[in-house]
């Protein structure tokens, strides 16, 4: 399905003193930077991005991509600013699309309904271009949702006559929850096994292996959000209603997974504290409308135990003096901003002790921090508040003012710092804390339904979405993305079908009409959210990322309410749209050939 980023590729540019400024819709921003500069053809240093906001992206609008700087070539010729506005028939064949999957999977499973062996057989619809890896983290996925006992997992991915392809939110999981999750089903009603107690005996924990070199997990709660959302949902009141009919319309239950690694390290943190005692956490990390460049923020601000009032997040404007961060897509930002903020915290605090101990004598252990000052641990009447810590920061120069840096840093930050040097006392520094695994984000959800096997169309008349993304930075964010994440999933399990020219390989879809996400229309009135809300011992405070796999796992989980309504017919593919459930309800044959894709 394609991306149905509400804001099109639209960019504007300009160029003044040698420096091509450039104001475009990315999900990230200082991750965008490198490689915008190598489409330009200039160095990273002489480009000025500007994306305080993006209307949406879902993975194709992570980093820099072709369309964006032919604003940037377009000003240079004429020596004008130019805007470039991209119509939305235009974003299907410029924009990209999650690549499709054809495939083959056996899977044993033990009498208890333990999966004792899984072989996984995926070929990737590509695309013109070189694509995404879905089909590699399809294995990785069924992998670590499932812990099978043993696993053989291939892939390959084939170019086609279509427009571009690439990361589309959970890019390879979620494709793999659909398929899979539905499975899992057939599996238990024939071992005789509730569908939840499947999953269970089969959820991945912390010390789960994943993937082909059977790696470690930083943590994983997947029972723990299965139990959880099982008793919010009222599970076992929920499935004996199952099948239950009124007229045309059938009851149908269904829970699902997923899963998507999120998590990274080895980027820089950046924060100053300026004489009027404001702390600025400088931010790389773009605007996805999650508002995670300010949460992830937030971990400065504990570490300092500064009053949120008198915290400024600078981000959005490569001019504000912004640090390498890594891209936001793929889960990642939760878990390696709040460490690359922690870092940088925990930086400054060690030179508002150094200083501390310099003008009041005694050593910087003698010291700690509370109420915006720095004090001494023995008296409390030697303190300083950061303001004047900040002003003989300046005073001092040298690592406390910015004129030296960590030579580790990359070279973005540097610059940044550079630009910074004498206005404040810095805290900067690359995360090299310990990160022995992947960092897995997990999901469950619950939903009921009703069908009707007249029109094939159905009803959700109840949801609920499970995160296990260890400590929630933003709750209200969270719940945003838990139902966000849902949507999405609805539309890729029953909506967005995506049809092209067979000849000329053009989209037939051209407007989003045609190929229509979901609207408020086609959700239930109510959605509920919870999280498991375990810390991650890798994260200093306890976070992991989450966007990923709530698409997944609410796709599946209506899969699997479908078929269950259906008395366990099972389609293996999406979209289902009603013209198959139809079919499946009247004991026709489908319209479609088993390896038929990309058709009206």
């Amino acid at each position: 399905n394609p991306h149905h980023s509400m804001e099109t590729r639209s960019a504007m540019a300009y160029w003044e003193n040698g420096k091509c400024h450039v104001h475009g819709s990315t999900q990230s921003h200082t991750f965008v930077v490198p490689g915008l500069a190598r489409y330009i053809g200039i160095e990273p240093e002489d480009v000025v991005y500007i994306a305080e906001y993006c209307g949406g992206g879902f993975g194709s609008k992570a980093g820099a991509y072709p369309v964006l700087s032919i604003p940037a070539h377009m000003s240079k010729k004429i020596n004008r600013p130019v805007m470039m506005r991209i119509s939305r028939a235009e974003e299907y064949f410029l924009g990209s699309a999650r690549s499709g999957f054809q495939g083959r999977i056996k899977i044993g499973f033990q009498s208890n309904g333990r999966i004792s062996a899984l072989d996984l057989y995926v070929v990737q619809e590509n695309g013109a271009y070189s694509g995404f890896g879905d089909y590699q983290a399809a294995g990785g996925a069924a992998s670590m949702v499932y812990t099978p006992g043993a696993m053989r997992f291939r892939g390959i991915p084939v170019y086609t006559n279509t427009p571009m392809r690439g990361a589309q939110r959970g890019p390879g999981q979620n494709q793999i929850a659909c398929a899979i999750e539905p499975l899992i089903d057939k599996a238990a009603a024939q071992l005789g096994i509730d569908p939840l107690a499947i999953r269970r005996i089969n959820a991945p924990h912390s010390k789960s292996k994943v993937g082909g070199r059977q790696g470690p997990v930083t943590s994983a709660y997947m029972k723990e959000a299965l139990d959880k959302g099982a008793r919010a949902f009222n599970w076992q009141a929920k499935k004996r209603r199952s099948g239950q009919r009124n007229g045309a319309k059938v009851i149908g239950v269904g829970v699902g997974q997923a899963f998507h690694p999120a998590g990274g390290s080895g980027f820089d943190g950046l924060v100053r504290i300026t004489p009027d005692g404001k702390l600025h956490i400088h931010t790389g990390v773009g605007n996805l409308g999650t508002f995670s460049h300010s949460a992830t923020s937030r971990a400065a601000a504990e570490i300092l135990k500064y009053n949120w009032d008198n915290c400024i997040v600078e981000r959005g404007d490569s001019r504000r003096h912004l640090p390498w961060n890594l891209l936001q897509a793929g889960s990642n930002t939760s878990f390696t901003m709040t460490r690359t903020n922690y870092v940088a915290a925990m930086d400054a605090k060690r030179k508002l002790q150094e200083i501390a101990a310099r003008d009041l004598g005694g050593k910087a252990d003698d010291y700690d921090i509370a109420d915006e000052k720095v004090y001494n641990k023995r008296d409390r009447s030697k303190s300083m508040t950061y303001a004047q810590g900040a002003a003989r920061a300046i005073e001092l120069g040298g690592e406390y003012a910015g004129h030296v840096v960590p030579e580790d840093l990359n070279k973005m930050t540097k610059n940044s710092v550079a630009g910074l040097a004498g206005s404040g006392l810095i805290g900067v520094a690359k995360d090299n804390m310990e990160k022995n695994g992947t960092v897995p984000a997990l999901a469950a959800g619950f939903i009921e339904i009703e069908l009707d096997v007249e029109t094939g169309k159905y009803e959700i008349l109840d949801y609920l979405g499970v995160a296990d993304c260890g400590t929630v930075l933003h709750p209200k964010g969270l719940e945003t993305q838990i139902k966000g994440g849902a949507i999405m999933g609805f539309g890729l399990a029953t909506m967005e079908r995506y049809s092209y020219d067979p000849q000329i390989g053009l989209p037939a879809n051209t407007a989003l009409y045609q190929c229509k996400p979901p609207s408020y229309l086609d959700m239930p009135v109510e959605m509920k959210t919870d999280a498991v809300n375990k810390a991650d011992p890798q994260n200093p405070i306890g976070a992991r990322g989450i966007g990923e796999p709530l698409e997944g796992c609410a796709a599946s989980a209506l899969l699997c309410a479908i078929s269950d309504a259906l008395g366990g017919h099972y389609f293996n593919r999406t979209p289902v749209t009603p013209d198959q459930i139809l079919n499946a309800a009247s004991g026709r044959p489908q319209s479609h050939k088993p390896m038929q894709v990309n058709m009206v």
